[in-house]
């Protein structure tokens, strides 16, 4: 069996840290408010995707493996793992002495039956087939598979719809969305979570660092901080005026319109991600006009995309036009099949495209909310955009909570405003091709092909290869428009310190209150 990654990190117990370290010797203090858009009805985040989710919820669990800080795979509970020479078993060994928030300790049984539910709730888990996860001893599992995988580690990694480590008696049997307790390993356990008010979370006593310096969403963490609560503030003015107050310590993501308003502001420190999304539009392919491919050839030709980027950002400086799915800068950026068919601006085209299609001013259903700005004026945008070539477009409007249910009823709307995080390694778009989305991912065949052709290479040039190939299917086939490329503006108090700049997510492990 060969080692390909080896990382041996010797357990130090909790007791041992306490005697050993003085900065983990703090005692946690103070409580630090954040503010959310949307309110999440739980923290099941094996089988969601929402930020307002992750953001509590990532304190609250920990997976085998997280994205560093240079979204490079890192153990986390996983302590070493080994593949063999096939490319077909993986071999993980887990830290030893871990305790979940019920004082329990982790073992292989709580590992092997949070994969066996991450497989049906979580569409990346889904796509795992006939892979066999067994138990090799109380701290070791073995995962054996029918081709290779070289996105192993990244499906691992993931945030969204993320394989969290729970414990066995909570998961066995239990459907999405469904979870009675919210119980990790994190070094913050879950306390209250009141609907459309806060979520509360307090500093876990118990928590076994896995020690080292921070590194994104692995290495080492600690609760400096006794509270913290995420408070749901779904109007962006009060948010903004909540900060500028000192109601509130953070705004993950400040509305563009905002940013100069903080940036004058000496209480206020601002950190820029970039990128920190990308933004387009997505057709449901169950209706009749984003099933027609030269309706979406229309649109695609039709928008302005600098135009749909101010309207949102205000500033040429918070965004870049790139039709790569896969970010400028990444191993797996690519521009291929772009040339000539995206960000053309040709209203001419579209009109011909229209006739193709056999377009009769049928209605265009846009659902958007006006309680998130990039949904608000990008729906608002393109209603103007696709007006002008004699598309008949209607929008209907949504409170964020609401809209995000309707999203789901494949025979409620025809194009929806969306966005994906940095994208450092494209095999988060296997969430897109599941069945049932009613996105069009899943309904392009070649995409389907070309996913599961770079999901099984182990080799990571050609790994990019098929990946520069999607891109070029993405563009022609278009399941989903993308717009552009959005920058973030994080934005704290003063007296907040200790966060981890940069960095595309926002945590406050190893943050503490000045």
């Amino acid at each position: 069996m060969k080692i390909k990654i080896l990382s041996l990190i010797i357990f130090i117990s909790f007791t041992t840290l306490l005697i050993t370290s003085p900065y983990v010797m703090a005692k946690p203090k103070g409580t630090i408010i954040a503010a959310i858009s949307g309110s999440p009805p739980h923290l099941d985040i094996m089988a969601n995707t929402t930020v307002e989710m992750w953001w509590p919820a990532g304190h609250v669990y920990e997976q085998l493996f997280a994205w560093g800080a240079d979204f490079a795979p890192t153990p986390m509970l996983a302590e070493s793992y080994s593949v063999s020479e096939d490319d077909l078993t993986w071999t993980i060994k887990l830290r030893k002495g871990v305790r979940f928030h019920n004082g329990e300790v982790m073992d292989a049984d709580d590992v092997l039956a949070s994969i066996a539910r991450w497989r049906k709730v979580s569409n990346t888990g889904k796509t795992w087939g006939n892979t066999k996860v067994e138990k090799v001893n109380s701290h070791t599992i073995q995962i054996n598979l029918e081709r290779p995988k070289g996105t192993m580690l990244n499906d691992l990694s993931q945030t969204s719809m993320s394989l969290v480590i729970l414990p066995a008696e909570d998961v066995r049997g239990v459907p999405a969305n469904e979870l009675k307790r919210f119980i990790g390993t994190g070094p913050y356990q879950f306390d209250k979570l009141i609907p459309d008010q806060v979520v509360k979370l307090k500093s876990f006593p118990g928590y076994v660092s896995r020690g080292g310096k921070p590194n994104g969403l692995a290495g080492g963490k600690e609760a400096l901080i006794e509270n913290i609560e995420f408070r749901v503030i779904k109007e962006p003015s009060t948010m903004l005026a909540a900060l500028l107050a000192g109601g509130i310590h953070v705004i993950d993501t400040l509305q563009s319109t905002d940013v100069d308003t903080v940036r004058k502001n000496p209480n206020i420190k601002t950190d820029l991600i970039k990128p920190r999304y990308w933004w387009g539009y997505s057709f449901n392919f169950a209706r009749k006009l984003g099933a027609n491919l030269y309706f979406r050839q229309a649109v695609q030709a039709a928008i302005n995309h600098d135009e749909i980027a101010m309207s949102v950002t205000g500033d040429e400086s918070l965004y870049r036009l790139d039709c790569g799915i896969s970010h400028l800068g990444t191993f797996w950026h690519s521009t291929l099949g772009c040339r000539g068919v995206w960000d053309v601006r040709d209203q001419e085209k579209a009109k011909r495209l229209l006739k193709k299609a056999r377009y009769n001013g049928e209605e265009l259903l846009v659902i958007g909310t006006k309680g998130n700005i990039f949904y608000d004026r990008m729906s608002t945008v393109l209603k103007s955009q696709l007006k002008a070539v004699g598309i008949n477009v209607k929008i209907d409007w949504y409170d964020y909570a609401t809209m995000r249910q309707v999203r789901n009823k494949k025979d409620t709307w025809d194009v929806l405003v969306g966005g994906w995080g940095t994208t450092f390694d494209p095999n988060i778009y296997k969430q897109a091709w599941y069945k049932g989305t009613g996105r069009g991912w899943a309904d392009i065949p070649e995409l389907s092909i070309i996913m599961d052709q770079a999901t099984e290479a182990s080799d990571v040039n050609q790994r990019k290869m098929y990946y520069a190939e999607m891109n070029r299917i993405f563009t022609e086939q278009i399941p989903m428009i993308k717009a552009f490329d959005g920058y973030g503006v994080r934005a704290y108090r003063k007296e907040v310190s200790g966060y981890q700049e940069g960095f595309k997510m926002t945590t406050f492990w190893n943050v503490s209150l000045d």
